[in-house]
């Protein structure tokens, strides 16, 4: 039996069982052109279509950024890469995950959601009101929030964003076969034949290099 966990551990192999639900992480950053795509081509489509009594969706806005010192960043893409994950951590904090992930599937369509035009349109079309998210900004409460998306981050030792994990445990073979078939990821773990069934609808994601 222990030879075969062993087994089981260097091979990077997982073990899905089906159940009603199951918890979804999304490692992103904000101006990543590969996490614009997978928002936007697999995560919003199939989070629409599962919805959070099936899919416990965890969004988590850092990537490749790094702290210099306390609450000092550096981001990936620049400064405005660094806003755009403030922003995004601000929302995700302080509303519901439905009104978060679409306020990101909008922000990261933009494909500028650096931009404050950008991400104030955003907000207003998910009745977010844009005074609260300057409060977080002003009041350091984003950083804190950053500071927290990092710890997650640097737990999981990524090499490379987007990184999606499956109810807490990492599998580098399900992070990639989800960044184009998150819908037979997830209907690995969800028992929902109606669902699971069903032909995609979307085509798979085109990475920009």
């Amino acid at each position: 039996m222990k030879v075969v966990c062993f087994v089981l551990v260097l091979t990077g192999l997982h073990l899905s069982v089906t159940s009603n639900s199951v918890k979804v992480s999304l490692y992103y950053e904000t101006l990543c052109p590969d996490c614009m795509n997978f928002i936007k081509n697999q995560l919003h489509l199939n989070y629409k279509l599962f919805g959070r009594d099936l899919v416990q969706l965890e969004l988590i806005p850092y990537g490749n950024a790094k702290e210099n010192g306390p609450k000092n960043f550096t981001c990936q893409h620049g400064p405005n890469e660094c806003y755009g994950n403030e922003v995004e951590g601000c929302v995700i904090n302080s509303e519901s995950i439905d009104t978060s992930e679409s306020f990101v599937s909008c922000s990261e369509d933009l494909q500028n959601t650096s931009l404050k035009a950008n991400l104030k349109h955003c907000a207003e079309k998910n009745h977010i009101k844009w005074e609260g998210i300057e409060e977080c900004l002003s009041s350091g409460k984003a950083l804190d929030i950053m500071a927290d998306n990092g710890s997650k981050t640097r737990k999981l030792a990524l090499k490379w964003v987007p990184t999606i994990v499956f109810n807490d445990k990492f599998s580098a073979q399900e992070s990639n076969e989800a960044q184009n078939d998150l819908k037979g990821v997830i209907c690995k773990y969800v028992d929902n034949k109606k669902i699971c069934d069903e032909p995609h609808r979307y085509q798979p994601n085109v990475v920009i290099v």
